[in-house]
């Protein structure tokens, strides 16, 4: 597990922690680095036995990312990211039907 608490990290500290670590499990950024779909594609693709992330701060996630979190982590677990203006309510469904293992979806929109 890694688990971030301070805002010093950049996105790119945490994909290259992320590329050190291929056997992560659980991921928790528990402070805003400005994750984009790009990134989070990157993370997935870096990390494919995730089955723990959250993101709560994260507001630069679109329907792009969660669309790519249900095609290459169908052992997702949990996923918490909150303040997403722009992932719909379709695109989180989608999510719950292709990752049967979710237990745990916190997806929320500020707007």
């Amino acid at each position: 597990m890694i688990a971030i608490h301070f805002s010093n990290y950049t996105v790119e500290d945490i994909l290259s922690l992320c590329r050190a670590n291929p056997l992560l499990k659980e991921l928790i950024c528990c402070v805003h680095v400005g994750i984009t779909d790009t990134a989070l594609i990157e993370l997935i693709h870096a990390c494919p036995h995730l089955h723990t992330l959250c993101l709560p701060f994260e507001t630069d996630i679109t329907d792009i990312g969660i669309l790519a979190l249900s095609e290459h982590c169908p052992q997702l677990q949990r996923l918490v990211i909150q303040n997403c203006k722009q992932v719909t309510e379709a695109t989180a469904l989608q999510l719950l039907q292709r990752c049967h293992k979710l237990t745990t979806l916190v997806v929320s929109n500020s707007s």
